[in-house]
């Protein structure tokens, strides 16, 4: 069975400080035993919110467009993207280079 510390939290107190590995080790010891656990905050380390500062048709394909973006750092990143909605001024869910979405791992790469 796969629960949640929001779940567990709707049922009884559980401090802010305690940890997901606090919390499944109290709970193998006095009640079931935790098999496994995520800390899903992990998974949003290198996802952020970025703003479109830019965008453009791409030069070799007709249905992708490059965008310049804003993400909190000295230069805009550029991406290329799929999407018929991008234009200037959309903020944007951005995973910077190293992030890890599900089992994809994203990197640089250039056009």
């Amino acid at each position: 069975m796969i629960i949640s510390k929001d779940w567990l939290q709707d049922y009884v107190f559980l401090p802010d400080s305690v940890t997901a590995e606090d919390l499944a080790s109290k709970l193998t010891l006095s009640t079931v035993e935790v098999e496994n656990f995520e800390d899903k905050k992990s998974l949003l380390n290198d996802i952020v919110v970025g703003e479109i500062s830019k965008c453009s048709a791409h030069p070799d394909a007709d249905k992708l467009k490059v965008c310049m973006v804003n993400v909190g750092k000295e230069e805009d990143v550029q991406i290329v993207c799929g999407g018929s909605n991008v234009k200037k001024g959309l903020k944007v869910a951005v995973a910077l280079s190293g992030a890890k979405v599900r089992s994809l791992h994203l990197f640089s790469s250039s056009l």
